[in-house]
Order: C-alpha cells, then sequence, then structure tokens
C-alpha cells in the first residue's frame, strides 16, 4: 500500500524505566520532540521512507509532540494530525485537578516559572 508507520520510543516514554521516563521532565522536554525528528530523519536517510510524503500524528502526549514536530520541522512534514494534544502546558497545569497537579508539576515544570 505504500504506507510505513514510525512509532518512536521517545524520551519520557514508559519500558525503559524510571531514569529514561525523567529524560523529557521540565526543561529537557524539547529533547522528545527531536527524538520524533530524528527517528523520522534516519528512516529517510536508510531510504525505508519517502521523505516527500511524511505526515506526523498523536493522541495526548503525543499530540503535544506532534504540534511541536510541525512548529519546530515545518519544512519535514507533509502533514499532521494532532489528537486531544497540550497545546499550551501552562493552561494545562493550570486546569489540571489538584490531587494530578503534583505529579504533572514534576514532569512539566511549575505554574510559577513557566507562566512570564
Amino acid at each position: 500500500m505504500g504506507i510505513a508507520t514510525i512509532a518512536p520510543n521517545y524520551r519520557g516514554s514508559l519500558g525503559y524505566g524510571r531514569r529514561f521516563v525523567h529524560l523529557d521532565d521540565v526543561e529537557k522536554r524539547i529533547n522528545a520532540v527531536h527524538d520524533v525528528y530524528h527517528a523520522v530523519r534516519a528512516a529517510v536517510e536508510a531510504g525505508l521512507v519517502d521523505g516527500s510524503r511524511l505526515c506526523v500524528m498523536g493522541g495526548s502526549y503525543g499530540g503535544y509532540l506532534t504540534l511541536m514536530s510541525l512548529a519546530l520541522y515545518p519544512d519535514l512534514w507533509a502533514c499532521g494530525v494532532e489528537i486531544v494534544g497540550i497545546v499550551n502546558l501552562v493552561t494545562f497545569i493550570r486546569n489540571t485537578s489538584p490531587y494530578r497537579r503534583k505529579y504533572r508539576i514534576a514532569e512539566y515544570g511549575d505554574l510559577k516559572s513557566m507562566a512570564r
């Protein structure tokens, strides 16, 4: 069918232990976006996919990565599909239930330091 799927295990995802999960916390968040880019570039350079027909897609945190991938690497993608992604980390933390907020702050950052 001419369709390929790349599902990178970007830093911050589960499966490689606690240290790996925290490799994209707060100021390191952007590194997960770079992981997506490098996974796709490697596939293009290896001749596994057509670099002119790339689409990035994700939901929830993957939706955030989709939006950031489109914003930081717009010339790489032919299209993007974002599904219920985090658009703004400040409003995400602000609107998260108080009982979950303390866990999210450790991962995404504190409102006091994020809002400028």
